[in-house]
């Protein structure tokens, strides 16, 4: 009896000796290359005492849920992470870096922190950590300039391609599609927001917003992260959406453009294609804040809808000339004659054709609800006015269709008298985004 005990204490000490043995190999395997650069500082440890031991076995047990954390990182993030390093060493080595339109990176950081400010903010914007936001195609150099008052140049390309909303207005309840919002067509990201209580993404990079406030919706594939920041406000219950068809034309849109700014009110300008001349009319409608949208780079009925294949012709050519000249990639459009259109009859079915392909080419279509009438029975101001303020609904999202062609005068006259009725009852005025409802009519042929 008095053996088996000796024996079963042996056996005891044995098994503690093998689970020292045990997790001391897999603590060395573990902290692997870290622990080779703390060697000297442990056997300084020893030497101190078995409390300072304790402390060093707590930094390496840290080490080792970190090291595990970042084998954990999903692959697209990980990619992403080695892309922006990769840019960073790029941009310390050579100074130059190229990248796309709506993609973020980062400069090398500055010790201590410091300040970082852009030649041209209209191509690039950098935030105060460093991060870069390709913001249009072109070429500009960023600078950082640290504590000790040394500054350091980078050169940053802007590529043609990418995200083109790289930052966007939504209302709360809105929803959006970002992959119509890529000139290049680019399919399969990884999608996440930076604020899920504020506005959730989808997997496929559906957006809908929550709530008001700032969020950054980010997508990253084969380690190019895009970033689209979005600032959602309130909804509105009744909204007025002034809509001008077949501009734009110097003599009506110029004036139109003046009223607008006079009353601070928004509108979106379905246009055609314009004349060289005319290209100053068109920025003047990007830069006062309205949206620039596709109504055909022809109006000809007997053109553009022979087949769906013109068709989509006809908005990819307006779609480009309008990337070239403005740098605006546009994807809300409006049919000539509108969906319900009867002039399409000579092509048999075309337009039940065209409405259902017309999302998979990349662009929304808007009809409207409330018509002026300008395009035939009213010609005069009173009209156009009576015309507009019988439509107009409460608690709707009322789309106006006007016109800025040159005839168009009663329509200028009634303008301002139909914004003051708006507001006078409680309308809040806003532009048409590739976010906004679309109102439809329904096909005729």
């Amino acid at each position: 009896m008095k053996t088996f005990r000796i024996y079963e204490k042996e056996l005891f000490y044995k098994s503690i000796l093998m689970m020292v043995v045990i997790l001391v190999t897999f603590g060395v395997a573990g902290c692997g290359k870290d622990n080779s650069s703390h060697s000297s500082s442990r056997a300084q440890t020893t030497a101190v005492g078995s409390s300072s031991s304790s402390d060093t076995s707590s930094v390496d047990s840290q080490t080792v849920t970190a090291a595990s954390t970042e084998v954990k990182l999903p692959g697209w993030k990980r990619r992403a992470r080695l892309r922006t390093a990769k840019l960073r060493r790029r941009l310390k080595r050579a100074s130059d870096c190229a990248i796309r339109v709506g993609e973020r990176m980062s400069v090398p950081k500055l010790k201590g922190g410091g300040k970082y400010w852009a030649k041209n903010e209209k191509v690039v914007f950098i935030s105060n950590k460093g991060n870069v936001y390709g913001l249009k195609p072109g070429k500009t150099a960023v600078f950082a300039k640290g504590t000790d008052g040394k500054i350091f140049t980078y050169k940053i390309t802007v590529k043609k391609g990418g995200m083109m909303c790289t930052k966007l207005v939504m209302l709360k309840g809105e929803k959006l599609d970002l992959k119509y919002q890529f000139s290049n067509k680019l399919r399969g990201l990884k999608w996440m927001s930076s604020n899920k209580k504020i506005a959730k993404v989808s997997k496929k990079g559906y957006v809908t917003t929550k709530k008001k406030g700032h969020v950054r919706i980010i997508g990253i594939k084969k380690g190019h992260t895009y970033v689209c920041r979005i600032s959602v406000k309130k909804k509105a219950k009744s909204i007025i959406y002034l809509t001008f068809d077949d501009g734009p034309s110097s003599n009506i849109t110029p004036k139109i453009l003046d009223v607008l700014r006079k009353e601070d009110v928004p509108a979106t300008f379905f246009e055609l294609r314009p004349a060289s001349y005319d290209y100053d009319i068109t920025r003047r409608v990007i830069n006062e804040g309205h949206s620039l949208a596709l109504h055909g780079f022809s109006h000809t009925y007997g053109e553009i809808y022979k087949s769906k294949k013109t068709y989509h012709e006809n908005l990819d050519k307006l779609q480009k000339l309008f990337y070239k000249e403005f740098g605006v990639w546009c994807t809300v459009s409006r049919f000539p004659g509108g969906s319900s259109n009867h002039v399409s009859g000579f092509s048999k079915g075309v337009m039940t054709k065209i409405t259902k392909k017309i999302h998979k080419w990349g662009y929304h279509y808007f009809d409207w609800n409330v018509s002026s009438g300008d395009a035939g029975i009213a010609y005069t101001e009173n009209a156009v006015y009576r015309n507009v303020i019988a439509g107009l609904r409460k608690n709707q999202e009322n789309v106006v269709l006007m016109h800025d062609a040159a005839p168009k005068t009663y329509t200028l006259k009634a303008l301002p008298r139909i914004i003051k009725y708006g507001k006078k009852h409680g309308y809040k005025f806003r532009a048409i985004t590739p976010a906004t409802a679309e109102v439809h009519h329904s096909v005729w042929n």
